[in-house]
């Protein structure tokens, strides 16, 4: 709302100078974009930050099944291979436990890499960067 001081009306007619009026406007239109820049500033920044712990995340299970696949299709095997030679090498050794152990192994390698998709299925593809620059408002002259 514009209200006139004494010295804003126009030649004593009683209506506001259009001068005045023009700069009150300006005046609230320049304080109404620094108050949009801040925010999309402060979105930017959110937006960034999403993007960062995305990719955090996305690296994390990246990792995991690396290394769930290192598990399942190369350590696993080389044990069973390893009880296979020792059980040919020696047959009345009694290799049962270990072979159940290594059964147990590789089921767990097989549940985690389960629940390892399921995981990287909860990530998001990293957003688009937003990044390109917003032009603040002009500076206010007087």
């Amino acid at each position: 709302m514009l209200v006139m001081s004494a010295g804003d009306d126009h030649g004593g007619h009683g209506h506001p100078c259009l001068h005045c009026l023009f700069l009150h406007s300006h005046g609230e239109i320049l304080a109404s974009l620094e108050s949009l820049h801040r925010k999309v500033d402060a979105l930017t920044n959110q937006q960034e930050d999403l993007a960062n712990d995305v990719q955090a995340l996305q690296t994390m299970v990246s990792d995991v099944q690396t290394q769930t696949g290192n598990l399942t299709n190369t350590i696993i095997p080389a044990i069973q291979a390893e009880i296979a030679s020792l059980q040919e090498q020696n047959p009345e050794l009694d290799l049962s436990s270990l072979d159940a152990l290594a059964g147990q192994a590789a089921s767990i390698s097989s549940n985690l890499d389960s629940a390892v998709a399921s995981a990287a299925a909860l990530v998001p593809a990293a957003p688009a960067s937003t990044s390109a620059p917003v032009a603040g408002p002009a500076p206010a002259s007087s």
